[in-house]
């Protein structure tokens, strides 16, 4: 099983035959294995660096295999490996938490990887790497080597090997136009935070516009866009697109997030009450659609930070935790159970969009 992925069905984790695909359509995560089997042989603790489920867990394993290595994980409030000998361990990013006392486990792996015995190699979430550049300057303790992102042309491949009958269409024409409205968050004195529409230029209708001359083209840039060349990420995408069809027809449109998707079905639901005359009775169906706050975006952060997490260390870092996830799992951006909280893979691009938005670090 890939390390980047948690325990879980094939709906929320890529598999490996992703993976072995993604070989088959020219190994771009073969220089990153090689820089990271270079930097351990000579002696510098190494950190594989790379998004949610974009292919660091397979980058490990390779490494390990090379090595010869231990092949560990690091799993949220267990205790740390010896390090003895060359070792691999995956999700070194559970060794911290935001929260006040957080970081000891940290610092003992920072000690213990300084005076290891043979090659170390560790696994991290970028954000996480991110956040703790500013926090610890975990960069001086390590030798990063970053997971790479993929090319339209390679992901042109991917899909050609998941849907081998699939068939290419424009979008629709009332899809096509170049201006959208974004919503973003400015601080308006007296009033505190809030969502501002604001008209911009629609780049995915650019990707539409020439859609009618090469509707495969278009479809396979607004997945790479979307996905931002994560190969898990957009694995996810287009199964929650095509699903189990062998003979689906898509266009750039129907590729969407699980965000998008619960964010159109509010919409729609609003004007289904406005038709009805309704509009207003009882609870707004599009009550989560008015935009997340601070608390929220930064329990998102979390769980994009730790790809799954155990729901008692979320709520030891924020405040009314149930109620935070059940507006983030209501939107569409993670899965929760009664002890866990996984993110969705295919809503990685609406949680960085959302957090980055928010300036949580």
């Amino acid at each position: 099983m890939d390390a980047d992925a948690a325990s879980g069905t094939r709906a929320d984790r890529p598999g490996d035959e992703l993976w072995d695909a993604l070989v088959a359509a020219g190994d771009p995560l073969e220089p990153a294995v090689e820089e990271a089997v270079e930097l351990a042989a000579a002696g510098d603790p190494v950190a594989v660096v790379g998004a949610p489920f974009g292919g660091r867990g397979r980058v490990l394993e390779r490494v390990a295999d090379r090595l010869d290595a231990t092949h560990e994980r690091l799993v949220p409030g267990a205790g740390l490996p010896a390090l003895d000998g060359p070792t691999v361990l995956a999700d070194a990013h559970h060794s911290y938490q935001r929260t006040v006392g957080g970081f000891g486990t940290l610092e003992t792996l920072l000690e213990r990887g300084a005076r290891a015995e043979g090659p170390t190699v560790t696994g991290w979430n970028q954000h996480a790497w991110s956040y703790l550049l500013h926090a610890v300057d975990i960069d001086e303790a390590f030798e990063g080597v970053a997971v790479p992102a993929v090319d339209r042309e390679v992901l042109g491949a991917l899909v050609r090997h998941w849907s081998p009958s699939i068939t290419f269409r424009a979008p629709p024409e009332e899809a096509r136009g170049l201006l959208g409205i974004d919503r973003r968050v400015y601080s308006i004195p007296g009033l505190g935070e809030r969502e501002i529409p604001v008209p911009v230029v629609d780049t995915d209708a650019l990707d539409h516009r020439d859609a009618e001359e090469d509707p495969e083209a278009a479809v396979i840039r607004r997945l790479t866009t979307l996905s931002d060349g994560n190969p898990g990420v957009a694995r996810a995408l287009w199964d929650d697109c095509v699903g189990d069809a062998d003979h689906a027809a898509v266009d750039p449109t129907a590729l969407q997030t699980p965000v998008e998707r619960t964010s159109e079905r509010a919409r729609e639901r609003e004007r289904d009450q406005r038709d009805r005359g309704t509009a207003g009775a009882g609870t707004p169906s599009g009550a989560d659609d008015a935009g997340l706050d601070r608390p929220t975006a930064f329990c998102c952060r979390l769980v994009l930070a730790a790809e799954r997490l155990p729901r008692e260390v979320v709520a030891e870092s924020v405040g009314d935790a149930d109620r935070l996830l059940g507006r983030l799992e209501r939107r569409g951006y993670v899965t929760t159970t009664d002890t866990a909280v996984a993110l969705r893979p295919a809503a990685v691009p609406d949680a960085v969009a959302l957090t980055d938005g928010r300036r949580i670090p």
